[in-house]
């Protein structure tokens, strides 16, 4: 990992230093079950306020750049994830269960999932990078009086309480919580949010709303990335891609 890391950081060093965030991604950077991922490509994203003049400074020498806002969205976004996958999660148990689901959040409803993924992607993402996601998660996981982390073992029980399940819905990001408040005021009511939430925590079936509000945004993302992606790359050098990304797919089915 350090030495790939200095080779990370030696491709960003190319690119011009205006930007709030910079990371690689894929399976070239984390490895992804007993693949070998030499020979795949390193993929970039780098969060800029001006793309233009992010190109046209192509040929500078870029520093990393730190941004209180862009961290301060990591770490929501950290914690959205967490409490989301605890709502989706029973009373006990493991770490690893957790680090599945919280990495589960970015593919369910993708429909790609259902049409050239791999089917073990999630499996193969969080097997190899449990201390990763550990890096990550526990200085929240050890702030979080609802549950008991037990580090020995590996495994997590948490209180199933109404109120705990409250407190998870209040901390679900705004898109997730207008999904649930669309979804409870189908019968013509018009419930405020707090009441929705409330009645929520209650309902035996809090989990899987929750699950179908997050995969309804998963799926229609999906969607219109796919869509840009074809207007951008092409008709031809999509259906190559997606005929790779097919063949990936039936293949892992044989596992």
């Amino acid at each position: 990992m350090a030495s790939s890391a200095k080779i990370f950081d030696s491709i960003i060093a190319r690119f011009p230093q205006r930007f709030s965030l910079a990371f690689a991604y894929g399976s070239s950077v984390f490895s992804q079950g007993n693949k070998n991922n030499q020979k795949n490509m390193i993929d970039f994203i780098f969060c800029v306020d001006d793309p233009l003049a992010w190109h046209q400074a192509n040929v500078k020498i870029l520093k990393k750049v730190e941004n209180t806002d862009v961290q301060q969205a990591l770490l929501t976004n950290l914690q959205s994830a967490l409490h989301a996958s605890l709502l989706c999660l029973p009373e006990n148990f493991t770490e690893e269960e957790l680090y599945l689901k919280i990495a589960d959040l970015s593919y369910a409803g993708d429909f790609r999932m259902y049409f050239g993924e791999d089917k073990q992607k999630v499996e193969n993402i969080v097997k190899n990078q449990v201390p990763h996601f550990r890096s990550l998660y526990a200085d929240q996981l050890k702030l979080m009086p609802q549950l008991h982390w037990n580090q020995t073992n590996s495994t997590i029980e948490q209180d199933g309480s109404s109120a705990t399940t409250l407190h998870h819905l209040n901390l679900l990001p705004k898109t997730v919580q207008h999904n649930l408040l669309v979804k409870w005021n189908k019968d013509g009511r018009h419930r405020d949010i707090e009441e929705v939430l409330e009645s929520l925590a209650h309902d035996p079936e809090c989990s899987d709303m929750v699950k179908k509000a997050i995969q309804d945004i998963t799926w229609w993302s999906s969607i219109t990335q796919s869509i840009k992606g074809i207007l951008t790359a092409g008709v031809i050098k999509s259906l190559k891609y997606s005929s790779r990304k097919v063949k990936k797919m039936l293949t892992s089915m044989k596992k």
